[in-house]
């Protein structure tokens, strides 16, 4: 009867923590319908609002922004987890504190996008145009940026970790102090990129481009397939 007890209390707290686990994925997450009401008028009205209303953080987790035209918005300290933003125009956008868990920003143009300092959590960057982008002191971990545009991006001071960096375009971006560990550079192209002091553990350059990169040997001794990298 104990272990019996027992077992039933062991598949209650599974089933609990499942059940919370798929309403953070956003199966049940819905944004705040004012909120949502006044980003779709446009990028306008929601920076006019969000300039009136300052100590306000938008809710807009779970919405559907996809293809929408919101260049120049400001998401500062706003909530976008799970939102679809996929190929939408997000230029010069400022994401500064924003809330970025799980959100789908494929194919969206994000050049000179102000991300300083916010976190990308299993979040899609996929096809991505992040050219002169400013994500410096940004952190991302289990982000998916396979063939993303990053040249130019100032990525000084980031971190990333457990990531997908395949086939990206970092050409002449800023790499220095970041923290690269087990990153995937599969094929990326690095050209020119400066990585100096970068801490580059456990990641793999498998054919990656890093001819005119700034890095030393010391740097690259614990980075995996760099002898296959183009160099």
């Amino acid at each position: 009867m104990k272990y019996f007890k027992l077992l039933t209390t062991f598949f209650f707290l599974i089933s609990f923590y499942s059940c919370f686990m798929g309403f953070r994925r956003g199966e049940d997450i819905e944004p705040d319908k004012e909120h949502l009401g006044i980003i779709k008028k446009g990028v306008s009205n929601w920076n006019n609002w969000r300039d009136a209303n300052p100590k306000i953080k938008p809710f807009l987790a779970g919405a559907n922004l996809e293809k929408m035209n919101l260049k120049g918005v400001n998401f500062k300290d706003t909530d976008l987890e799970t939102t679809n933003l996929e190929s939408a125009n997000l230029e010069n956008a400022d994401f500064r504190g924003a809330v970025l868990k799980q959100t789908d920003l494929e194919g969206a143009n994000l050049k000179k996008a102000n991300f300083s300092n916010t976190s990308f959590e299993e979040t899609k960057i996929k096809n991505a145009n992040l050219q002169n982008a400013n994500l410096e002191g940004a952190s991302f971990r289990e982000t998916n940026a396979e063939k993303a545009n990053l040249s130019y991006s100032n990525l000084r001071k980031s971190t990333f970790s457990d990531s997908n960096f395949k086939k990206v375009n970092l050409k002449n971006a800023d790499l220095r102090d970041a923290t690269l560990y087990k990153v995937k550079f599969e094929k990326a192209n690095l050209k020119g990129a400066d990585l100096t002091n970068a801490d580059l553990r456990d990641s793999d350059f498998e054919k990656a481009n890093l001819k005119g990169a700034k890095v030393t040997e010391s740097q690259l001794k614990d980075a995996k397939n760099v002898n296959e990298a183009i160099r």
